[in-house]
């Protein structure tokens, strides 16, 4: 049976904005030989800032809601969903996997308060068919039959952003052996009353993401469908939606 949890509550506490000043504080001096004495302001960035930033914020979420320590498959999807902070200088652009052109290579920063408010998580765990059943859906212009979950998403909000993500764990020897990921899962987020269709079909990624905006108040119609499954059966899938404020 489908496990999920209950929605995130609200939780009122100052967003993390540079972490950065966690580590450094700007202007300290230092001495010279000599006796001469300066100040300086280290930079920490790139990668560097990468790693702290992310680690200082899970172990954070993690001490908050404890539901997220036994669910790093849902963390992972929970990560996409509340990277809506802006990046500075981020023009760095290249191809995504599907030949789309310009696309940037980074979208945005996790932000601490889109982790904590405002979500909805599920997961799955257990073989591939405990899960994944036969359905006919509207997959790629045509009604197909497909191995999917299709559930929908109350509570929509018109005119407000959504953003919608899909990440699973992979067997690290699978990938090792194969130089592949054993499962291929793709995402597509469609509402009640309309002819939009949002979807995430990467085939070198274990996750997906959209970003979808309500066209009216009826329910979203998620679909994760399975494209392909090799190797070790078992499935870890996380999934979060994030109502962007």
């Amino acid at each position: 049976m489908t496990k999920e949890s209950e929605s995130s509550k609200y939780y009122d506490k100052p967003e993390i904005v540079n972490m950065a000043n966690v580590f450094f504080n700007k202007g300290d001096t230092y001495t010279y030989n000599y006796g001469k004495t300066d100040s300086y302001a280290p930079t920490f960035g790139h990668t560097s800032a990468a790693t702290p930033y992310t680690v200082g914020m899970i172990a954070d979420l993690l001490h908050q809601k404890p539901f997220y320590k036994w669910h790093p498959e849902v963390v992972k999807a929970l990560l996409l969903t509340s990277s809506v902070m802006p990046l500075e200088m981020n023009t760095n652009q290249q191809n995504d996997i599907n030949g789309n052109t310009n696309k940037l290579i980074c979208r945005g920063m996790p932000s601490y308060k889109a982790m904590v408010y405002g979500n909805r998580s599920r997961y799955w765990i257990g073989n591939k068919d405990d899960h994944f059943t036969t359905a006919t859906i509207y997959y790629g212009g045509s009604y197909v039959s497909k191995n999917a979950i299709v559930f929908d998403e109350p509570n929509i909000t018109a005119g407000k952003t959504y953003r919608i993500a899909i990440a699973w764990l992979v067997d690290g020897n699978y990938v090792e052996e194969n130089g592949a990921f054993p499962q291929d899962i793709d995402l597509m987020v469609s509402q009640v009353g309309t002819s939009t269709e949002k979807y995430s079909t990467s085939a070198t990624n274990p996750f997906e993401m959209v970003e979808f905006k309500a066209e009216n108040s009826n329910n979203l119609t998620i679909k994760i469908v399975r494209y392909h499954n090799n190797g070790n059966n078992r499935v870890m899938l996380g999934y979060n939606l994030y109502e962007v404020p």
